[in-house]
């Protein structure tokens, strides 16, 4: 390599790192100003009729999945969007059925597999 392409490669590779931080740290702004932020996300689970209008579904979102066998479609969408893409998905002809995942709802903290102190006593006791 020339010291020429190793200078633009060690420029372009600190322009990288610059950015990378930026988003990082949450100093990432948009064009009018806003700060950068990851949406929350909510999956839907869309049942077509034919994998023909697949495509058609990237508008409304991000395709995680595609089952060809049984003819359905995972998208990730915005959760502040969700209702309003349901309702436009559900009004295209070769949409049978819309259902929203029910996963950022569900209770994910379980009970302790240790029991309790006074529970392992009263067993000890044969009551």
């Amino acid at each position: 390599m020339t010291k020429l392409q190793v200078a633009v490669a060690a420029v372009a590779l600190v322009v990288v790192a610059v950015v990378i931080d930026t988003i990082y740290k949450g100093n990432l702004t948009g064009r009018k100003g806003d700060s950068f932020m990851v949406a929350n996300r909510v999956g839907l689970a869309i049942w077509i009729h034919s994998l023909k209008q697949v495509k058609q579904l990237k508008r409304f979102g991000n395709i995680h999945y595609v089952s060809k066998r049984m003819k359905y479609v995972i998208l990730y969408c915005d959760e502040e969007k969700s209702d309003e893409t349901i309702q436009r998905l559900n009004s295209l002809h070769f949409v049978k059925d819309v259902s929203k995942s029910m996963r950022p709802w569900i209770k994910t903290e379980y009970q302790s597999s240790t029991p309790d102190k006074a529970k392992k006593d009263d067993y000890k006791m044969g009551i």
